[in-house]
């Protein structure tokens, strides 16, 4: 036997746990993703109520109303609160010196994790 056919056969001997061949598994998903969209509306608040901290940040800062309405920050945020899932860049505008790194801590789009945000959709690229 050759060595590609010895790594062959061992990856196909692995277990693999996914939704298709494990029934357990997929219980377990279903019941992680139905306990999301219980909470999505909650999440949804919590985002709309950290927005309104950053509003208010801005305002204090000087921003007119025009100028925050073109920052990207803004139009995250709607996105998020819309819908808390889309906190995702799909610009595909990023590479790793075209990111922020965010602090954990600091909430931002309702994540209190570590990540990376695209510097022009200021949505996340990384978490964690």
């Amino acid at each position: 036997m050759k060595l590609g056919q010895s790594i062959l056969k061992n990856l196909n001997e692995i277990e693999v746990h996914t939704v298709d061949n494990d029934p357990l598994w997929a219980k377990a998903v279903a019941e992680v993703n139905a306990q999301w969209e219980k909470e999505k509306p909650g999440v949804a608040e919590d985002i709309k109520a950290e927005y309104k901290e950053y509003l208010k940040t801005l305002k204090e800062a000087g921003y007119t109303k025009e100028q925050i309405d073109k920052m990207p920050e803004t139009k995250a945020y709607k996105d998020a609160i819309k819908d808390p899932d889309d906190i995702w860049c799909e610009c595909g505008y990023y590479s790793d010196d075209e990111t922020y790194y965010k602090e954990y801590g600091e909430f931002y789009l309702g994540v209190e994790s570590e990540g990376y945000l695209c510097k022009k959709c200021m949505k996340f690229t990384q978490i964690g």
